[in-house]
């Protein structure tokens, strides 16, 4: 038996305002600056609000090799690559501004730091001000 189509309706419409409040919310994302999403089967709405708040570079990280849609210009198969070293090719080796992390298992969670320089928001229902800041070098 199926899920009927009201219960399926709520599901998208909790992952995307779950995913929305992440973006503007918790990370408080700006025009232009750089994203990294890691698990984007899960955090695949968190793409779709990253470009339209004008994200870029958008950076798609998951295991398996995929097409998130228009706008997402850059992926990274995991297994594949070596996503740090990746996203550092890509941003000029500055790490993204911003990552999200949609899974919530360690190896997700550990791909997610790895990446970043700036700004991680954890949970899409705290403020920017709970976001915590983070330099780091290459």
């Amino acid at each position: 038996m199926g899920v009927p189509d009201e219960a399926q309706y709520m599901l998208h419409r909790c992952a995307a305002m779950t995913a929305y409040r992440a973006v503007r919310r918790g990370a408080d994302l700006r025009y232009g600056e750089s994203e990294a999403v890691v698990a984007t089967g899960a955090g695949s709405n968190i793409l779709h609000f990253a470009r339209a708040m004008g994200s870029d570079p958008i950076i798609a990280i998951d295991v398996k090799d995929g097409s998130w849609g228009p706008g997402v210009i850059h992926t990274v198969n995991s297994v594949m690559q070596d996503a740090r070293q990746k996203v550092f090719e890509i941003t000029d080796s500055r790490g993204v501004e911003i990552a999200f992390e949609a899974l919530g298992i360690p190896a997700t969670w550990m791909t997610a730091l790895d990446v970043f320089c700036g700004r991680w928001a954890h949970g899409a229902s705290k403020p920017a001000s709970r976001s915590v800041n983070h330099q780091c070098g290459n």
